[in-house]
């Protein structure tokens, strides 16, 4: 599956709930792939497909959320690989980041620490709940 795939289903599961604003981003980088208000909050979202048993990032996107974090603040990374969806927070992505020719996760780690987890069907109302509380 494509990254652009896994946009398209979030944005059409989600965006009746909420406001929904893919970034493309020619701005600045490292900047996650979309912004999603729900219930007065602000939400910033990086979409990842795990190839193998690695979920790569850029070095920037570890700079942009270690930023965040920095300055008090929290984003989600959502993850897919096949028929299974994970939710981390970019806290726990920074902590546990390994570094070889670009930054990555295992994807021991994401099932370790991941906040919210679903298989296909996937529990759309479970990922709203997981907002909620960020």
């Amino acid at each position: 599956m494509k990254e652009k795939i896994f946009a398209t289903m979030l944005r059409t599961n989600m965006a009746k709930k909420g406001q929904w604003c893919r970034i493309e981003n020619a701005v600045g980088v490292g900047i996650p792939d979309v912004n999603f208000f729900y219930r007065g909050k602000d939400h910033w979202i990086e979409i990842k497909i795990a190839k193998g048993r690695r979920v790569v990032f850029e070095a920037s996107q570890i700079t942009w959320f270690t930023k965040r974090n920095t300055e008090g603040g929290e984003a989600l990374v959502f993850i897919r690989k096949d028929n299974t969806m994970w939710i981390m927070k970019v806290s726990d992505v920074v902590k546990r980041v390994l570094y070889s020719v670009k930054p990555y996760l295992e994807i021991s780690h994401v099932e370790q620490y991941c906040i919210f987890t679903t298989k296909k069907p996937f529990d759309w109302e479970g990922v709203l709940d997981t907002l909620k509380a960020y």
